[in-house]
């Protein structure tokens, strides 16, 4: 399994906006579910961080393998829906905050379910 990891601020003054906006990223990916059929699983959480005057934002995603991994990525860049909706997002974070990681897992044994 793969699982990409994406962190983010925003402030408190785009919190409402900002929901809106992920609600429909997810609802255009819903949408077209046989499209992103790699996509395994989405996670989302926050923290409200005082001290920056807003929220740290995590997705959690999760894939099979690095193909699907990479071809839901691709697809993504092809949608035009999805593009749109990521460039309103792009207005909505604290700029260069948005970080991503992709990490694949092992040591299955040690795994407590």
């Amino acid at each position: 399994m793969i699982v990409e990891f994406g962190t983010w601020l925003v402030s408190f003054a785009n919190k409402r906006k900002h929901q809106e906006i992920i609600e429909a990223i997810y609802a255009n990916i819903k949408s077209k579910g046989d499209k992103f059929s790699e996509l395994r699983s989405s996670r989302f959480y926050s923290t409200i961080e005082p001290e920056l005057d807003g929220e740290r934002w995590i997705y959690l995603d999760s894939y099979d393998n690095i193909q699907d991994y990479s071809d839901c990525q691709r697809k993504m860049l092809e949608d035009a829906v999805a593009v749109h909706l990521r460039e309103v997002w792009e207005t909505l974070v604290v700029p260069d905050s948005f970080r991503t990681e992709v990490w694949s897992e092992f040591q299955k044994h040690m795994w407590v379910d």
